[in-house]
């Protein structure tokens, strides 16, 4: 809400205080001697010109006892709840009730005047009268003998207007009011001041002409004849066209030479002024001409050959006037010349300190708005600079910050509200003791940042801003359960809670633990707990070393005996403990794994398998028979469940008689913790949708997995589908006519977002080949996808890095988690590792094989890789940073491999061969 003024003829309200214009105490007490009461007793308190000076602009006298007469109080002020002044003309708007007016006043006096604005006393700032008079000096001397000096004035009765005969010179009836000073009047060295003539213009004692021919009213009079003229043009078949046209031409070759005669002297004048800035700068500047069109003025004024004093302090109205502009062109040699010496002048006056000054150069001469405001801002003077970023340089959020620094606070608010800048509007609130209005504010600024997924800084204003510690507390677990900032979330919520009640702790890292943690994070939720257990009091310390057994207990068992040196730092007063470890690390030794026996499972033969992926701890299959759709669902142990469903499309290809292949999409990331599983069932001749099915938690099943066949393609252009992290359905969409590469996903409200991919380095948008077929899609914010040559990394907001090959792309695999991924991609020159972590993407090898592998493969850990290989079996390949990828184990199946699935564990490897027999193999993968 911003209160105004607004005038009102009908409204009079009753006079309590007077406003009295001026800068002097003289001017002040000459107003007050004309209201004929007693002075005593009567307060005041000094206004500011404007908010960014200390220079008096007026004074505020209050009233108590006794009022002069209406008709002697040039501006009256009435008095709102006893210390809120106004004109006794004016009403503000809009009307605000008695509480919110408390709340406004927050000063002892405050002043809302039409023009300075809002201003607020303290009760220090108020003034007696008589602290504005001093004594002067006492004078013997005798008055008796004074002359009683010229009677009053009679006072002023009538006025009238005589029309009277005038012989004033023209050029004074165009001026503007003014008599400008010319340059040649200014004083000589030895302070005299010469004729008023240019000499070198005019003979001594011959009469300047008049200035009916300098003011330029001849040119405007010829100007006129000479569009009387056709100048040549032909009417009808008269003879007298061609005299018309000597005419004219006489005329304008009359024009031409005046014009060359005032650039003459024009000249001459910068030449003055040159030389005027080497004696005397500081008045030299009173006279210097603009060197860029600043587009101020209306119109064009008559041609001058003079230049004319002006004021050199920066002003608002005198850069953006309406008034004629007399543009002045000068040569390079002048202009450069003249540049200097302004340059020169701006740097002095930043050293004194008058920044006034050094904006009037760089805005009014320079037309340098930018340079302009950023000066006004170094010298205090806020309000201007904040103008010229708002209206004049389109910086709306630099205007909003001076306001700010001036105190402007209202017009900073309005600003930040309408760029959408909730929280810094809420601090303003604040600052005005407007606490429910800026609670508002900050919850439009949570839900801002929540778009965005910045669960974070959300945490950051409800905590340290609206002082809502229990909601910044679930945002924060939200943040960590669904690994936006996770890390960074999970530290900040242990750090505000265990200021907040350290008793509780335990109980709270226990229900992170068992409800809000994947298993898949396990380790990096028992890094943080480690790194806080310093803070934490003995029940909360306790209970972090029990998690600790828990988490590394299982991981220990197979193998992984790098989590031993863990229980240094949840037992570090076992002074055994180090020993121990090392001699049970020497008792182990790494013996070749064996392949595991086949399980005896494999999928029904009489069903085509088209596409595999593994969530959940669950085998997913997909596959047709006849006009039926198969799913079927796995354990690791072999126990599985067949689902079906008709499928319209393929019925009418069984009718048509057409061979029907099925290409599903579904999401890689290399884990397996997929609820929902967008699954895009795409044939050769279009596209299957069975709807979204739910395999329901059933035993031996531990979770229910919701399929999604949603038929997306009718969405403009579809490149490739997949989940987010909350396993909602992710689009990547290519505009039909451009190509631009958007990401199409649900915001916190559920609407669907489009957002448009952009180049990270360039900022230009992504931009995909006309009728490129659907990709595949891996990861899982950030995305990736290739195209070509191309590696693609998507973040969720559009941001996208490009890593470029040395070839085409034909197939890759991941393996992503909260820290970092790793990718595998196949070229035609071979495979090679790339890592993303916090020192971006690249490569990480050279290439380990001599071609490239179109077969399946699949990543079960950041670096151990198994591949299908040609004829049966797979190898498993070894990445070793700064020596490349190795072969470290043989798989072998009885056919050909068609799928690769994880197990869930580095260790263990799913291989299905073309006989749709399941072979759970050993990866040889030891940790530490």
């Amino acid at each position: 809400m911003v209160l105004q003024l607004q005038y009102d003829a009908q409204t009079l309200h009753n006079t309590g205080a007077a406003f009295l214009r001026g800068n002097t105490s003289e001017e002040w007490f000459r107003e007050m001697n004309e209201w004929q009461i007693p002075l005593t007793g009567l307060s005041g308190f000094l206004l500011p010109e404007h908010k960014n000076t200390e220079e008096a602009g007026g004074l505020l006298v209050i009233f108590n006892n006794q009022l002069p007469s209406p008709e002697k109080i040039r501006h009256p002020y009435t008095v709102i709840n006893g210390n809120l002044f106004i004109p006794v003309n004016a009403q503000i708007t809009p009307a605000i009730s008695p509480v919110e007016m408390k709340d406004l006043l927050i000063w002892h006096r405050q002043i809302l005047h039409p023009a300075i604005g809002f201003v607020g006393f303290e009760t220090r700032d108020e003034i007696r009268l008589s602290a504005l008079v001093s004594a002067g000096e006492f004078l013997s001397r005798s008055w008796d003998h004074a002359h009683p000096g010229m009677p009053p004035t009679a006072r002023l009765t009538n006025i009238g207007i005589t029309q009277v005969a005038t012989m004033a010179n023209l050029s004074d009836l165009l001026g503007n009011g003014e008599t400008p000073r010319p340059l040649y009047e200014l004083p000589e060295d030895d302070g005299s001041i010469s004729s008023g003539l240019p000499p070198e213009e005019y003979p001594e004692g011959a009469p300047q002409p008049p200035s009916f021919f300098r003011g330029g009213l001849l040119f405007k009079i010829l100007a006129g004849v000479m569009s009387l003229f056709s100048f040549g043009r032909r009417t009808g078949s008269l003879s007298g066209g061609n005299s018309a046209g000597t005419g004219g031409s006489y005329i304008q070759r009359g024009l031409e030479k005046m014009m060359q005669d005032i650039q003459a002297k024009r000249d001459r004048e910068l030449e003055r002024l040159l030389k005027l800035f080497e004696t005397n700068p500081r008045e030299a500047l009173k006279y210097a001409i603009p060197l860029q069109d600043n587009a101020s003025g209306r119109g064009a004024a008559p041609p001058s050959d003079r230049l004319s004093a002006h004021t050199t302090n920066f002003s608002l109205g005198g850069l953006f006037s309406n008034g004629a502009v007399d543009g002045w062109q000068t040569s390079r040699d002048h202009g450069e010349l003249l540049r200097k010496k302004y340059l020169e002048q701006a740097q002095k006056a930043i050293q004194d300190g008058d920044y006034r000054q050094a904006a009037y150069i760089y805005a009014h001469l320079f037309n340098d708005l930018w340079q302009a405001a950023r000066l006004l801002e170094e010298g205090k003077f806020f309000h201007e600079a904040a103008i010229l970023y708002q209206n004049h340089l389109n910086q709306p959020l630099e205007a909003a910050r001076c306001y700010e620094q001036g105190g402007i606070l209202l017009e900073a608010i309005k600003i930040y509200k309408e760029q959408k800048k909730f929280e810094k509007t809420g601090d303003l609130l604040m600052q005005l003791s407007r606490r429910e209005s800026a609670l508002e504010y900050y919850h439009l600024a949570v839900e801002q940042s929540l778009s965005k997924r910045d669960y974070l800084g959300a945490a950051r204003i409800l905590h340290e801003k609206a002082d809502d510690t229990a909601a910044a507390s679930d945002i924060l677990v939200r943040g960590w359960q669904n690994d936006y900032s996770g890390k960074n979330c999970l530290i900040k919520y242990l750090e505000i809670n265990n200021l907040l009640d350290k008793t509780t702790m335990a109980a709270k890292i226990a229900t992170i633990y068992t409800e809000k943690t994947p298993q898949q994070r396990y380790d990096l939720f028992l890094s943080v707990l480690l790194d806080f257990r310093e803070q934490m009091d003995e029940q909360a310390g306790n209970t972090t070393t029990q998690i600790t057994y828990e988490i590394i207990s299982p991981q220990i068992e197979r193998g992984d005996i790098s989590k031993l040196n863990l229980l240094k730092r949840v037992l570090p007063e076992d002074k055994q403990l180090s020993q121990d470890i090392e001699r049970y690390h020497n008792r182990l030794k790494y013996p070749d794994a064996s392949i595991k026996t086949e399980q005896g499972f494999r999928l029904r033969e009489d069903i085509e398998w088209y596409g595999a992926t593994a969530s959940m701890q669950q085998l997913i299959f997909v596959g047709i028979l006849s006009t039926r759709v198969f799913v079927l669902r796995m354990t690791l142990k072999g126990q599985q469940k067949y689902y079906s469903w008709e499928s319209p499309h393929l019925a009418e290809q069984v009718r048509l008689k057409r061979p029907v292949t099925l290409q599903p999409y579904f999401p890689v990331t290399g884990n397996m913790r997929h609820r929902q599983l967008t699954m895009f069932l795409k044939t050769n001749w279009g596209v299957i949708d069975i709807g979204a099915p739910e395999l329901p938690l059933i035993n031996p099943f531990q979770s229910n997995i919701r399929l999604d066949t949603t038929d997306y393609s009718v969405e403009e252009q579809l490149v490739g589908v997949t989940n987010d992290l909350d396993s909602q359905p992710v689009l990547f969409i290519a505009d039909k006519h451009s190509g631009e590469l958007h990401l199409q996903d649900d915001n916190m409200e559920g609407e669907r977002v489009l957002t448009k991919c952009f180049n990270e380095e360039t900022n230009l948008p992504v931009i995909l080949p006309k009728g490129a077929t659907p990709l595949q899609i891996y990861g899982n914010d950030p995305f990736y996808l290739y195209h070509k040559e191309y590696l693609f990394r998507i973040e969720s907001l559009g941001g996208t890095a490009i890593l470029k090959m040395d070839a085409a792309i034909d197939n890759m695999t991941i393996f992503q988690h909260s820290i970092s991924t790793t990718i595998v991609v196949s070229t035609e020159r071979g495979c090679l590792f790339i890592r993303e972590d916090s020192g971006g993407l690249r490569k990480m090898t050279e290439h380990f094989t001599p071609g490239s592998h179109t077969r399946p493969w699949q990543l079960v850990s950041e670096s151990l890789l198994v591949m299908a290989s040609d004829r049966s079996g797979a190898q498993v390949y070894e990445f070793i940073p700064g020596k490349g990828g190795r072969i470290v184990r043989e798989l072998k199946t009885a056919a050909p491999v068609r799928f690769i699935l994880p197990a869930g564990d580095p260790g263990t490897v799913v291989l299905v061969d073309d006989k749709g027999r399941i072979t759970v193999a050993e990866t040889g993968h030891r940790p530490g």
